[in-house]
């Protein structure tokens, strides 16, 4: 929660600025607690904007985004080839904090359909050991 509580403090409608993200990042990187995982690591598979994606369904609204409703946030989070993989998560994180009718929407339903046909992160993915850390709440098992 204290990690979270900082990243949003650092995050505007532009974004993380970077000096501020390295920082953020690499006190994730620590948390992680693996060898091979630093910021810069963390940077370069996107985990800024996937923070910022997952942290908008959880407060509700657009975080680091100039977008003006959280459709918008997924639609533009998934245009990029490279978020694809992050799809199952966020499909995972829009499905327990928000109404489910955003799922059902056609452009989203379009950008999940074409994200899902690439490899997903797992839970026991660099990526998916992260979001478990930050937001367990959003992936607590349905048993």
């Amino acid at each position: 929660m204290d990690f979270r509580a900082r990243w949003l403090a650092a995050t505007t409608n532009g974004g993380t600025p970077w000096s501020l993200r390295r920082d953020l990042l690499a006190d994730l990187a620590e948390r992680l607690n693996e060898d091979a995982i630093d910021a810069t690591v963390l940077e370069e598979v996107d985990m800024g904007a996937l923070l910022n994606a997952i942290m908008s369904f959880v407060e509700g609204k657009p975080v680091g985004s100039a977008q003006r409703n959280l459709s918008e946030v997924i639609n533009t989070f998934l245009s990029s080839e490279r978020r694809h993989r992050f799809a199952r998560i966020m499909r995972k994180v829009i499905s327990v904090t928000t109404e489910p009718e955003i799922l059902d929407k056609p452009s989203v339903v379009t950008k999940f359909a074409r994200a899902m046909e690439d490899a997903q992160d797992a839970p026991d993915s660099m990526v998916g050991k992260a979001a478990l850390l930050l937001f367990p709440s959003c992936f607590k098992s349905e048993s």
